[in-house]
């Protein structure tokens, strides 16, 4: 075959093989990932790369220009560059081409903007809350960036703050750029591996800014789901029940449980197995059908036990606890009212 058709043939292999699964891969169980996916642009990458190794033992044709003879093509062709003594050699070539393209596509600053100066390590890891000090500034600043900042006509601007709509982006607009916010409904934890795979992204935006975000969403196997700007406060409020707040009562958990003889990394085993198949359940079965416990047994007795045992902690456990059961009645229980009702009784009693 000719060199066109060797490389038409890896474009083929790469996109039958690689491209769709690289996207793919993105949307299967977070289990199946460990780190975040840029499917996308791994799976381009494995195309141009399938491309040039099928097209990378014909580089004997660019030798026959240097040789004299009638018969260089025949005696050159199908020699030495197809054999298996140069394939060790063309991978290693090959494999140093793709790992010094990645990196410089890396390096890459888009929208012709300055990178960032460096950082402590400190200051890498600290967040940024959007009602914090630098958050406000950082806002702030962006009246001025369109007079600072290289023109954005045609550019995509997108922000990935919860609580914040991307109206705050909007000093960017009547700079020409398009503007919109793609938030990830996941925890990122200190140094953890977060995964992307299934996790949505609440997006809002100008039109033109939805459709990349959409894009890089589903590039990375989340799922984009639009919120309304003014309901993005809502939004993050309820993420604040299923990662910091959950994660208050799984370590009060954890203590009170070490209280009782285990240790450490025992009381964390077993409770965070415990909430696994509780969250297990709520999503096959529903909340009410996956509620247990002494509250839907109506088992008064255990509760009253439970807070006399919760006085030998500090008060914000037994306040918690109240708070919480009062949480389940409000929303779990078939008959709220009665339920608070009783939970008030026994509150009187202790």
């Amino acid at each position: 075959m000719d060199p066109i058709t060797h490389g038409l043939t890896g474009a083929l292999i790469g996109k039958a093989l690689f491209e769709r699964s690289q996207r793919n891969r993105g949307a299967q169980q977070a289990a199946s990932l460990p780190g975040h996916s840029e499917a996308g642009d791994s799976g381009r990458v494995a195309v141009w790369v399938c491309v040039a190794a099928a097209m990378f033992p014909d580089v004997d044709v660019f030798f026959e220009p240097f040789v004299q003879r009638e018969m260089a093509t025949i005696e050159l062709h199908r020699g030495v560059t197809h054999s298996l003594v140069c394939l060790p050699l063309f991978v290693a070539a090959l494999a140093t081409l793709t790992w010094w393209w990645a990196r410089w596509r890396a390096k890459r600053v888009p929208l012709g903007l300055k990178p960032p100066e460096p950082q402590s390590q400190s200051a890498r890891s600290e967040p940024c809350p959007p009602g914090s000090v630098a958050a406000e500034q950082g806002r702030r600043s962006l009246k001025a960036a369109p007079q600072k900042a290289v023109p954005l006509r045609g550019k995509i601007v997108l922000h990935t703050s919860g609580s914040l709509s991307h109206a705050v982006l909007a000093p960017l607009r009547a700079a020409g750029a398009a503007i919109g916010a793609m938030h990830p409904m996941q925890t990122f934890g200190l140094g953890a591996r977060t995964r992307l795979a299934g996790v949505v992204f609440g997006l809002d935006g100008d039109a033109r800014a939805l459709r990349v975000a959409r894009r890089m969403v589903r590039s990375l196997g989340g799922i984009p789901v639009n919120v309304q700007p003014q309901r993005k406060v809502i939004y993050h409020l309820a993420g604040a029940f299923a990662a910091p707040h959950l994660l208050a009562v799984l370590e009060t958990g954890v203590r009170i449980l070490m209280q009782a003889g285990y240790s450490r990394r025992q009381a964390t085993h077993a409770l965070c197995f415990m909430a696994q198949q509780n969250i297990a359940n709520l999503e096959r079965y529903g909340a009410r059908r996956a509620w247990t416990g002494p509250l839907p047994r109506g088992d008064w007795g255990t509760v009253a036990k439970h807070l006399d045992a919760l006085r030998r902690f500090p008060p914000e456990y037994r306040q918690a606890y109240v708070a919480l059961a009062r949480l389940a009645a409000r929303t779990l229980a078939r008959n709220p009212r009665e339920m608070l009702h009783d939970l008030d009784r026994l509150g009187k009693r202790r």
